[in-house]
C-alpha cells in the first residue's frame, strides 16, 4: 500500500516533480483501484492534481519507476490530445485522469514509496487528516 500527500501549492509538473522527489519519493503512482480510492475524496476539492503519469515518447509511462502504464482511470474522450503537446496526467477529486500541458500549474499527489497503511494526507500548511481505507 501507498501513502500518499495531497499538496495544495500550485506547480507545472516539472517542478512539482522535483517537489515530490526532495520531499517525499516522486510524484504519485497509482497502480489498482485501492490506490485509486484512496485518491478519490471530498475532503478536498480540486480540479486536477498532478499525478506521476506522462507521455515522455511513445507510450504512457509513470516518473517514479518508469513503468509502462497498466491500470487507468481515463475520464471519458481521454487522453485526447497527449501527441500534441498534452504529456501529462492530472486526477480530479472523483478519481478521473485527464491528460493536460505539463506547464499547467496544478496542485499535485506525492507518495513515498514505501509500504503502509493506505493513507491521503491533506498538505496545507501542515498535514491536517489522514482518511485511511
Amino acid at each position: 500500500m501507498n501513502m500518499y500527500y495531497f499538496v495544495s501549492e500550485l506547480k507545472t509538473f516539472a517542478e512539482a516533480q522535483l517537489y515530490c522527489r526532495a520531499t517525499y519519493t516522486d510524484l504519485a503512482t497509482i497502480e489498482n483501484t485501492d490506490d485509486l480510492d484512496t485518491l478519490q475524496t471530498d475532503q478536498v476539492t480540486y480540479t486536477g492534481a498532478w499525478i506521476g503519469l506522462m507521455y515522455p515518447l511513445t507510450i504512457w509511462r509513470w516518473s517514479y519507476n518508469e513503468e509502462s502504464l497498466v491500470f487507468e482511470s481515463w475520464a471519458d474522450g481521454q487522453p485526447n490530445n497527449y501527441g500534441l503537446g498534452e504529456e501529462c496526467v492530472a486526477i480530479f477529486n472523483n478519481g478521473a485522469w485527464f491528460d493536460l500541458y505539463c506547464t499547467d500549474s496544478r496542485y499535485f499527489v506525492c507518495y513515498d514509496g514505501e509500504n503502509h497503511a493506505q493513507s491521503l494526507f491533506i498538505d496545507g500548511w501542515v498535514k491536517t487528516f489522514i482518511i485511511n481505507h
